[in-house]
């Protein structure tokens, strides 16, 4: 066969398929093409729903941090010695907490939600985790209490960074609880749960790290568990690939001379790429990548176009240092801003104002009416790399 009539018969196959695909690349087409407001039904988006995970079956990719974890309990039985996690925000530190107190006997776990600025809060989380009932005015007379007990306890305490603020004497309190950790580590097993961002921070000022001589940092999941997490909140629907908004020449032209089943192959894996790079094995940032890509819902068919996220438009110095403050702390209200930033509250408003029109930033509001604010989780890589850009903070991203 001659290889003018072998490009011939590849010519009419292309034809054929599109022959029998016309009404397929027509509806593709037209999705792709219309700029509307995604609209998604709620019981679709509830899929997207985050929230920590108690069962140790139902966390995956987590196996050596578990080993880990097991292997720094029973060094704490000989050494005494208290535990530091630290994670990414998103990358699943709380579930892994929930997830592994089967490994310990009548853990209590601190959750630490909201800001410690105060010995008088402090005290409260104490003796709430150590059921005391008797009225205790000091964290002395906690541990002395503690030390002359004959029980050990095991202690998760998360988001330690919540009880500091940058400004003069404001370590004062987290000192003050490293010294109590130290002085009863002997009865308490401390498990301690630190940002990665805060952690980079208070150790280049503080030696933070330096008080724990077992530490844990939490790993990137692997893309085979992305992948598995985001299949099965889609599952039940039959998902189309929309071509993204921004491809390569080659790639676009790659995709005019395929058939129907090939064309979803290739976006499919492009949409995988685009997922895995985006995330970094953030768990959290791949179920909101996948969220933000569900583009229509129609009968039991999910069409996905892979987001794009936009530029961040130029930010000021004084915008930076605020979503510096930001990480450090995880949230911060207005009046923790002027202490922080020695800004006026108009100054800090105006910025904060800024932050949120475009969407670097979201407001968290208490049931006590306090309001914080924290950082969309959306944009936290983007606005890590500006800061070791910009202000050349050294840190891995």
């Amino acid at each position: 066969m001659g290889v003018k009539t072998t490009e011939w018969i590849h010519r009419a196959k292309i034809f054929l398929y599109s022959l029998i695909d016309i009404e397929y690349e027509e509806k593709i087409m037209l999705i792709e093409e219309i700029e509307e407001e995604v609209a998604l039904p709620d019981d679709y988006l509830e899929r997207f729903t985050r929230y920590p995970l108690e069962n140790k079956e139902h966390l995956k990719g987590r196996e050596e941090e578990f080993e880990n974890l097991q292997r720094a309990y029973e060094n704490w039985k000989i050494s005494n010695n208290p535990l530091l996690i630290i994670g990414e925000t998103g990358e699943g530190t709380s579930s892994l907490m929930y997830a592994s107190s089967s490994l310990y006997p009548h853990v209590k776990i601190i959750e630490n939600s909201a800001a410690i600025h105060s010995e008088k809060r402090l005290l409260y989380l104490l003796k709430k985790a150590f059921r005391l009932e008797e009225e205790y005015k000091s964290i002395n007379e906690i541990r002395d209490y503690i030390l002359s007990s004959d029980e050990n306890h095991v202690v998760i305490f998360e988001n330690i960074e919540r009880m500091f603020i940058r400004k003069i004497s404001g370590f004062s309190l987290i000192e003050e609880f490293l010294l109590f950790l130290h002085k009863t580590k002997s009865k308490v097993y401390w498990i301690v749960t630190v940002n990665k961002y805060s952690n980079y921070y208070l150790s280049s000022v503080k030696l933070f790290a330096a008080n724990f001589t077992s530490i844990i940092q939490l790993k990137a999941l692997p893309d085979v568990v992305l992948k598995e997490e985001i299949m099965k909140r889609n599952e039940g629907f039959s998902q189309v690939y929309l071509k993204p908004s921004r491809i390569t020449k080659k790639f676009n032209k790659k995709l005019k001379t395929v058939d129907k089943e090939q064309r979803q192959k290739l976006l499919q894996e492009e949409f995988e790429k685009r997922l895995f790079l985006y995330s970094k094995g953030n768990i959290s940032r791949a179920i909101l990548f996948a969220r933000l890509s569900s583009y229509k819902v129609k009968e039991n068919v999910i069409y996905l176009k892979a987001y794009e996220q936009k530029p961040i438009a130029k930010l000021t110095l004084n915008e930076l240092f605020l979503i510096e403050a930001i990480f450090q702390h995880s949230r911060l209200t207005i009046n923790e801003f002027n202490n922080v930033l020695r800004n006026s509250k108009r100054e800090s408003r105006l910025a904060i104002e800024q932050l949120l029109e475009k969407k670097l930033i979201n407001a968290y509001k208490e049931k006590s009416g306090r309001v914080e604010y924290g950082i969309n989780l959306v944009y936290s890589v983007s606005l890590k790399v500006l800061l070791r850009e910009r202000l050349n903070r050294n840190f891995k991203i």
